[in-house]
């Protein structure tokens, strides 16, 4: 796969977070479901990353894609840690993004 056709997105979400089965499992479950969305873990952090096809170039891809990626982060950092601990990335007193 060539690496320079693709718009990559990335974001490490939680950190301090212990490697268990569960998480495990729980972000299978996750990069099941979320199509474009892939989360991994490393080293006791979350991360999530997101590639999208920027050959043929669409621009509704480049401005719509990295948005919709940043909204599913921002409501899953909350949701992981709630249910398995760690620390956020970003400061619990930033506003959300999402739309409610």
């Amino acid at each position: 796969m060539d690496q320079s056709r693709y718009l990559r997105s990335s974001s490490a979400l939680g950190s301090d977070v212990e490697e268990t089965p569960q998480l495990l499992s729980r972000l299978n479950e996750i990069n099941a479901t979320w199509g474009q969305l892939h989360l991994c873990f490393r080293d006791g952090t979350i991360f999530a990353v997101s590639s999208l096809p920027a050959d043929p170039f669409v621009q509704e891809h480049v401005v719509h894609g990295p948005e919709e990626f940043c909204q599913v982060a921002d409501g899953l950092d909350g949701l992981l840690q709630a249910e398995f601990g760690g620390r956020t990335t970003f400061a619990d007193s930033m506003p959300s993004s999402l739309k409610h």
